[in-house]
């Protein structure tokens, strides 16, 4: 008996990852794991997630809506319902507002007798093939080129054919009733327009980092070899990128899109340092600009600096299926079908999203930041979305006028005598005018106990609201539905005083929760732009602070791997280099001969904000940037500009045996010396009078000075 416990709580665990692994190969992706609303957004405490099954009990109503709107798309789930409930499946809906004013309602209970089980409400009728009794019944969903398709058990419930195919939401609502239940539910974009051909690289370019140029003592010092542009070469119907740094990026640019690829990284087992990215929203041409997502082994799907990645996915030598849905603010990731990454970007709108949310389109590419690719691409389909989801609301049918009831025949009256006078036929009308009004009376006194009845019979407030009002509208003067409307108003308000209690309380918590996401993400990406600088004490002290936020994350476990490498091939120089030691204390007389002639170099600010301002270069490495301090990297220079186009760490500034060099790492907008812009991660040696600016709206002047007499170097 234990055994078997254990054997059906292990499978119901496993019930998302069963169907992300059946049908990742096919293009499906989960969306609805069954154990949380990750993805949707609730409206109410309806609907329940666990052990890989939604729910809904029936005892009170609520909507869950996907975070994420679809075109053409076929959807797979697993229903089980008692014959009352009233569920409903919109799709295409709108992504506020009531959904059955902009979508199409599928009907997933019994306990609606105009449209059963199966139906399209309002379109197509189920014609057979109810609710299994307590037993989980098979469920395909199609939406293509304006045709809606609902089979049951494999074999067809309702289909409507014409109807408006504007790209919309889903959304589960749960209404009085019976309970439901959902496990299982996956989707597959349909009809997506293909990006790569499998023969050549028609609508892409490569695009790389500056022309290199001879390395220098502080390249070999962080012992980098020469970097060489990525290859992008097309074979056996995939894209193959080798060497770096550089990205493939897309000739056309996309704003709100669903984007799915397979991607693999090649590589030794159990190496997890390779890392790679697909950039959203890029400039054309600027090499790493745009979101980017991260591909890495056992990090795939981190959006880098905004969010890490939900689950540890993306093995290594292996193809995994990359879905990455963008729509104005919100980004939503899956690897190999499972849900990894779901953000809204709360920053200000801008046009760097490195810094700022973006919404304007740009180029989609895939970006190796290294000089050492081995990654593969195939299948790399896209569908663009809309502004704007769901259809108008639909017209109100022609409805046929209401009969009015038949009214007793009256007795003929007597035929007046002839020459009889008028009298008689008067007293007859009024006579028939008494009787019409009395029955009308009747009929609405009638009407008004009846509605009473089932109001008081009702446990919904917001019913008993709607009955009220009809009782109210045919008898004003009626104090029990007066007192029972005021009653079941204020049950209403207690109500929904509550849930905006409990939609404040959560968006606290996920606020919170998102805060430490963006910390670590801050952190994680400026250790990543300090190590790629060659600044090993900066990415030391920024990945000190992502460790403290989540140790256990893939992506900080293998940038820690890079690191400690990194330091290691450091050590091994400078014990070569210990073998000189004697020949250094040789110099050493000759220095101090040479220190009372020797100049300290200085930078100051000839154009922007801080106009005059001076720093004197009294250390090896000086760090400048926009801001003072992120994710435990510090800039020494804060670097202030209104456009807000100078990067949060910018450049560098090495003083190494009496020389001076700067290093862009890896900006936005680019260092330029002399009105040359730099490569990126390349020192260049400055002389005295050289010109250094920053993204084009700060410039410093590079000056040395005699040291003063008694000045200690």
């Amino acid at each position: 008996m234990k055994r078997a416990s254990l054997l059906l709580a292990a499978s119901v665990l496993s019930l998302a990852a069963y169907y992300a692994a059946q049908d990742s190969e096919e293009g499906f992706i989960v969306l609805h794991d069954g154990d949380s609303h990750y993805g949707w957004t609730p409206e109410g405490n309806a609907w329940a997630a666990s052990k890989g099954i939604a729910a809904a009990d029936g005892g009170s109503a609520g909507l869950l809506r996907s975070n994420t709107p679809f075109a053409d798309f076929l959807l797979r789930f697993e229903v089980r319902a008692e014959k009352t409930s009233n569920a409903v499946l919109y799709v295409h809906a709108a992504r506020d507002g009531a959904p059955k004013e902009s979508g199409y309602a599928i009907q997933l209970g019994g306990g609606d007798s105009d449209w059963p089980y199966g139906s399209i409400v309002s379109h197509a009728k189920a014609g057979g093939g109810g609710l299994a009794a307590g037993g989980w019944i098979p469920v395909e969903v199609e939406a293509s080129g304006g045709n809606l398709t609902v089979r049951s058990s494999g074999k067809l419930a309702a289909s409507a054919a014409g109807l408006q195919s504007a790209p919309g939401f889903f959304i589960l609502e749960a209404r009085r009733g019976g309970r439901v239940e959902l496990r299982g539910l996956r989707v597959r974009p349909l009809n997506g327009q293909s990006l790569f051909n499998g023969s050549d690289l028609s609508g892409w370019k490569s695009t790389g980092s500056a022309p290199k140029q001879g390395g220098n003592v502080i390249t070999k010092m962080f012992g980098k070899g020469k970097p060489k542009e990525a290859k992008w070469t097309v074979g056996k119907g995939g894209i193959h990128a080798a060497d770096g740094p550089g990205q493939l990026e897309s000739l056309l640019q996309y704003g709100d899109f669903i984007l799915q690829a397979d991607v693999r990284i090649n590589g030794k087992k159990g190496d997890t340092k390779r890392r790679y990215a697909l950039l959203l929203r890029g400039d054309p041409g600027q090499l790493g600009s745009g979101y980017e997502v991260n591909i890495q082994p056992g990090a795939t799907g981190a959006v880098m600096g905004l969010t890490t990645a939900r689950k540890n996915l993306g093995a290594m030598n292996q193809f995994a299926a990359l879905t990455v849905a963008a729509r104005a603010r919100h980004i939503q990731v899956w690897v190999d079908g499972a849900a990894v990454s779901d953000l809204d970007d709360v920053r200000p709108e801008g046009t760097n999203p490195k810094k700022d949310a973006r919404t304007a389109p740009g180029v989609i590419a895939f970006y190796s930041p290294e000089d050492d690719a081995d990654l593969d691409l195939r299948n790399i389909h896209i569908t663009q979305l809309p502004k704007t989801f769901g259809h108008a609301a639909p017209k109100k049918t022609d409805v046929a006028a209401p009969v009015a009831p038949q009214l007793p025949q009256m007795p003929a009256a007597a035929a007046p005598q002839a020459g009889g006078d008028a009298q008689a036929r008067i007293l007859q009308q009024q006579l028939q005018e008494q009787q019409i009004a009395q029955m009308k009376q009747d009929q609405k006194q009638q009407k008004s106990s009846q509605l009473l009845q089932q109001a008081l019979r009702s446990n919904d407030p917001a019913e008993q609201v709607g009955l009220y009002d009809q009782i109210l509208m045919l008898d004003p003067n009626n104090q029990v539905a007066f007192n029972g409307r005021k009653d079941a108003q204020a049950k209403l308000d207690q109500k929904a005083q509550q849930a905006a209690q409990q939609a404040e309380e959560s968006s606290k918590q996920a606020a919170s929760e998102q805060e430490k996401q963006m910390t670590l993400a801050g952190s994680i990406q400026a250790a990543e732009a300090a190590f790629l600088a060659g600044n090993l004490g900066a990415a030391e002290q920024a990945l000190n602070a992502a460790e403290r936020v989540a140790p256990d994350n893939m992506q900080v476990k293998a940038l820690r791997s890079r690191l400690d490498l990194a330091r290691q091939r450091k050590d091994s120089v400078f014990g070569l280099m210990g073998a000189g030691a004697g020949v250094a204390l040789l110099g050493g007389l000759g220095w101090l001969l040479m220190a009372g002639r020797r100049k300290d170099p200085y930078l100051e600010i000839t154009d922007g904000i801080d106009k005059g301002k001076r720093y004197n270069i009294d250390k090896e490495m000086v760090m400048l940037g926009a801001i003072a301090e992120d994710g435990g990297a510090k800039n020494d220079v804060v670097l202030r500009d209104a456009e807000r186009m100078i990067s949060r760490f910018h450049a560098q500034i090495h003083f190494k045996e009496g020389k001076l060099y700067v290093v862009d790492t890896n900006s936005y907008n680019g260092t330029f010396v002399d009105k040359k812009r730099l490569e990126p991660g390349k020192p260049l040696q400055l002389k005295g009078g050289a010109r250094v600016s920053f993204a084009g709206t700060c410039t410093i002047k590079v000056g040395f000075e005699k040291r003063k007499k008694g000045q200690k170097g």
